[in-house]
């Protein structure tokens, strides 16, 4: 979880969400990145567009930079060829943790939330994480049930769908 408080904002260094709702708390949940690429990888089977970008990154670093650009992340990392469909979500993940540290360089008080641990530990983690926010705890129980379904089952990307996918493994090359 994370609570973003600049200590010498600018309108220009605050993140969007935090102007819009400077008293607002948010979470950082992050996941393993070599799962996180996995999971991209096999993702990619339901969408073309990530398919595609796939197969750009490893032509021209010019594409690389585009296809990142589009997805919203900070592209100006991507000025290289990436071999891979893996090694180029390991690279999504790194510069996303990556923003996520720069934010707490810059000042920004923030705490994380790992996804394995919320998974491992749901009541107790769903707990802590209402008290962090003001829920009430007493919801905890109920809120649990829903990491036990699939997000995403009426979805191209339910678990029926990718699930049972095999996920790739890094090589030499990645």
């Amino acid at each position: 979880a994370y609570i973003l408080k600049p200590t010498a904002p600018t309108i220009d260094a605050v993140p969007m969400f935090l102007r819009i709702f400077p008293e607002s708390k948010q979470l950082f949940m992050y996941r393993e990145g070599i799962k996180v690429a996995q999971s991209l990888v096999r993702t990619s089977t339901q969408m073309p567009m990530l398919a595609l970008t796939f197969v750009l990154t490893k032509i021209h670093p010019k594409l690389a930079e585009l296809s990142v650009e589009a997805m919203g992340l900070p592209a100006k990392d991507f000025k290289v060829k990436i071999p891979s469909p893996l090694a180029f979500s390991v690279f999504v993940w790194a510069v996303c943790c990556n923003k996520y540290l720069n934010l707490r360089r810059d000042g920004y008080t923030i705490d994380a939330v790992k996804y394995e641990d919320l998974v491992k530990h749901k009541l107790e983690a769903t707990k802590a994480i209402f008290r962090y926010t003001g829920i009430p705890e007493e919801w905890a129980a109920k809120a649990v049930k829903a990491l036990d379904r699939d997000s995403q089952r009426h979805s191209p990307l339910s678990m029926k769908n990718i699930g049972s996918l095999p996920n790739l493994e890094l090589t030499k090359e990645d």
